[in-house]
């Protein structure tokens, strides 16, 4: 037997063969329940569920045959081995036909009974084993559609922060064309938010339950790059063990994001080209053929035509990709965005922990706005969340902004003195000076005192009202943060 405890079913008339056969099989571990007609035998079907039941054709008041056109009738998921010392061909062929999985003449046979009943549990384990597995992947099924429905929330395109108009421009031509299967180029500086752009376009499209399949093409080792793209078939080349997928045929129905699509060698922009113009890929090796249905985006850092004149990059390839160009300004060429974005990472990064949320002082914000951004929204999310690790209190000031950031602003300050002349802008330069010392000499009061405010004025001398004042006129918190 196979160990494992299950409960079988005995139902005979016959009171010396019910006692051999519990006997019998309590000793291999089974949970043996016994009836001596047919109702009762039905009764407990119906009522426990056994794993198998061994039958007795020949029953009063119900017959096994009866009984297992019940069990048809009501669907109960029982195997049936029956017994009968009238053993016909017609009759075996009858109980096979009502549901029986085998057939045994009396006197039985036990050691042979045994080996069917040991293949019928293993029949049994493996549909339970198949039902197991269904149930997962129903499960999963229902658990990716959910993730997709996550992270099509995620990428809605509320997330694309900012009110400029080169950023709503391109919101708009999205809008239009978003299902549209034509190929999308996505031209801007590294850190513009170009595969953040890609995947919004893809997530708020009629494929939005496809795969988004991203590939940075600077990153593919060139000897790998067909096989990566379109796949290959088992034995194609060395350590070809198995029939691969590429990126093409997983992103099928879905949509193919190629980053860095200037970073492609011309072969394969070649064959890249025939994909997209006649929709099929040729696997590595493969005889045929594989059509597919792919939603091309692209994008790059680089000026392509610039590369075309160079002879890098095709024409003919780049006059199929540039159908609906969209270029992603740098961060320094919309800056009324950059308030907007601090505060939507500001946001983030508080959903993320349990710790109250961060504020940016005025003097803070000015530096974070007069900020060039080589690294353009990247880099921003990136001196967010340093500040915030800087800070030792939720009010971020300039002492705790990362040293890019100050460095900036030390040549730019150095700059307006020296353009200011007025002494009315001088006055302003000096009346900034000073509420910004007054601001450290306060903060550091705090911190000595422990953000005890009476102790702090007493330190400072002057009064707890007036401190409550400055504490209003350089922007600081009330309260201990």
């Amino acid at each position: 037997m196979t160990g494992i405890k299950e409960n079988l079913l005995i139902a005979d008339d016959d009171p010396t063969i019910v006692k051999i056969l519990k006997d019998r099989f309590i000793a291999k571990g089974f949970e043996v329940l016994t009836a001596s007609n047919g109702e009762e035998a039905l009764a407990f079907i119906k009522r426990e569920s056994p794993a198998i039941v061994i039958l007795d054709l020949q029953m009063p008041r119900t017959s096994g045959i009866e009984v297992l056109e019940e069990m048809t009738r009501y669907n109960l998921d029982v195997t049936a081995i029956v017994l009968t010392a009238f053993g016909t061909i017609e009759v075996a062929v009858e109980a096979m036909k009502k549901g029986a999985y085998d057939f045994i003449q009396k006197p039985v046979d036990f050691t042979h009974l045994e080996i069917v009943i040991n293949k019928a549990l293993e029949r049994i384990h493996l549909k339970r084993k198949s039902e197991a597995l269904q149930t997962r992947l129903q499960e999963s099924e229902e658990e990716i559609s959910y993730l997709r429905r996550e992270i099509g929330r995620e990428y809605d395109f509320s997330h694309l922060i900012g009110r400029s108009k080169e950023l709503q421009d391109i919101l708009n031509m999205i809008k239009k064309v978003v299902d549209q299967k034509s190929t999308i180029l996505i031209e801007g500086e590294s850190g513009t938010g170009k595969e953040l752009l890609a995947r919004a376009i893809h997530y708020n499209s009629n494929r939005r339950d496809k795969n988004f399949v991203a590939v940075n093409c600077g990153a593919i080792p060139s000897e790998l790059l067909e096989s990566e793209f379109f796949g290959h078939v088992k034995g194609s080349f060395t350590n070809a063990h198995k029939t691969r997928k590429g990126y093409f045929e997983e992103a099928h129905e879905g949509s193919l994001f190629l980053d860095e699509i200037g970073e492609l060698d011309l072969e394969l922009q070649v064959k890249l080209l025939r994909a997209l113009e006649r929709d099929e890929i040729l696997k590595v090796g493969a005889p045929q053929p594989t059509k597919i249905d792919v939603r091309f985006i692209a994008a790059t850092n680089k000026n392509l035509s610039e590369q075309v004149i160079k002879g890098t990059f095709r024409q003919d390839l780049y006059y199929r990709l540039y159908v609906i160009p969209l270029i992603l300004p740098p961060l320094r060429d919309r800056k009324e965005d950059i308030p907007l974005l601090i505060d939507h990472f500001l946001k983030r990064l508080h959903s993320k922990s349990e710790k109250e949320r961060y504020e940016l002082s005025d003097e803070a914000m000015a530096m974070f706005m007069n900020y060039s951004y080589p690294g353009n929204v990247r880099e921003l999310e990136n001196l967010i969340e340093r500040s915030t690790l800087l800070s030792n209190h939720f009010l971020i000031l300039p002492e705790d902004l990362p040293i890019e950031l100050k460095e900036n602003n030390g040549s730019f300050l150095a700059e307006a003195l020296d353009r200011t002349t007025d002494k009315t802008a001088l006055k302003k330069v000096s009346n900034a000076a000073r509420l910004s010392a007054e601001k450290q000499m306060i903060i550091g009061a705090l911190k000595a005192c422990n953000y005890n405010y009476t102790k702090t004025a007493r330190m400072l001398k002057i009064s707890r009202s007036s401190l409550y004042n400055k504490l209003k006129n350089c922007n600081l918190p009330p309260k201990k943060p």
